[in-house]
């Protein structure tokens, strides 16, 4: 039975994880003829795939990808499986390897990350496990085994806090905030995050703006409740970084076969996916 189940992270990863979601879609004919359109997210994502390695637009399945700034299409060419983690931007740093811009829009190999035996562990087990509980507490034990001793930049994580909070809120603020200037505010900020914490605010006012939308609010209001000058402003962003214009982007939603999935994914933390 194809279905979406979401998780909320184990009481140990929760200053890290945003949250799990489980995806199982079995049907081989939906798979091949689906498309899925995301777009972009201040949240680094890791997914385990626990069906196929590939998807037909030539992306690993098995990855990890940092602050995504533009639209991906992905075409799975079979069917899906999944376990799909958003990490808190201002805490990924705690779980992933080396300076976080490497992973803004890259899409990079787990196992070039965690550890490669724990990852081919994980991909049988995952394999084997009866139903998305029991493949949600696989990942979860692995993420728990894999967190850094050392936390990350605090100043870093509070002006992404901040900025994920409201996005509106100017970074010269931000720096004040924080008793530095805005170059130092930058440099660290880059390294802790993986984008500048004007790029990081842009991508998360688009993010909440899909988000409102998503929960049936008109574009006059999600323009107004974003921050947005007017609308046309909030379509000037969206054709920057989604590359189309809020109706387009909209307008390309799937059909019957795919309003259940779109209706879960809406209302979940994952809003920024749709399955077209």
């Amino acid at each position: 039975m194809a279905e979406f189940s979401f998780f909320s992270a184990h009481p140990a990863l929760a200053n890290v994880v945003d949250a799990i979601c489980d995806i199982d879609l079995p049907d081989v004919d939906f798979g091949q003829a689906a498309s899925i359109l995301v777009l972009p997210t201040v949240s680094p994502v890791l997914c385990f795939h626990f069906r196929g390695s590939k998807s037909r637009s030539g992306h690993h399945l098995q990855t990890v990808t940092g602050v995504q700034t533009r639209a991906v299409t992905l075409r799975p060419g079979g069917p899906v499986g999944a376990v799909l983690v958003h990490l808190k931007p201002e805490a990924a740093s705690h779980l992933l390897k080396g300076q976080m811009y490497e992973f803004t829009d890259a899409y990079i190999a787990i196992d070039d990350v965690l550890s490669a035996s724990d990852v081919v562990l994980l991909e049988e087990m995952l394999e084997e496990a009866d139903g998305a509980g029991a493949r949600v507490a696989h990942v979860q034990a692995l993420l728990l085994r894999h967190l850094n001793a050392k936390p990350p930049d605090p100043v870093a994580r509070q002006a992404a806090a901040w900025l994920r909070t409201n996005p509106t809120l100017p970074v010269r603020q931000v720096a004040s905030r924080l008793e530095l200037s805005e170059r130092q505010l930058l440099r660290r900020f880059e390294a802790s995050v993986g984008t500048g914490p004007k790029q990081f605010a842009n991508v998360a006012r688009l993010g909440k703006a899909i988000a409102i939308a998503r929960r049936g609010a008109d574009w006059t209001q999600v323009a107004g409740d974003c921050g947005f000058v007017d609308q046309s402003h909030m379509i000037n962003a969206f054709n920057a970084m989604a590359g189309a214009a809020p109706g387009s982007l909209f307008g390309m939603i799937g059909g019957a076969g795919s309003r259940r999935f779109n209706a879960s994914l809406a209302m979940s933390d994952f809003s920024n996916t749709f399955f077209l």
